[in-house]
């Protein structure tokens, strides 16, 4: 979970919240890790010819 919260730019314990009680964590954090995401998800789709 570290190495991927790094990549992500965010915590760990800010990802295990989002994947285990979303509602507890502030919508400002789930935005910036959805974006994020979401850029990593095109980078690594990118990269395999995608």
């Amino acid at each position: 979970m570290d190495n991927l919260a790094r990549l992500a730019g965010a915590s760990a314990q800010d990802l295990t919240r989002v994947l285990h009680a979303p509602e507890l964590v502030p919508a400002e954090v789930k935005y910036a890790i959805a974006i994020r995401t979401s850029y990593l998800i095109t980078v690594i789709d990118a990269a395999r010819g995608g």
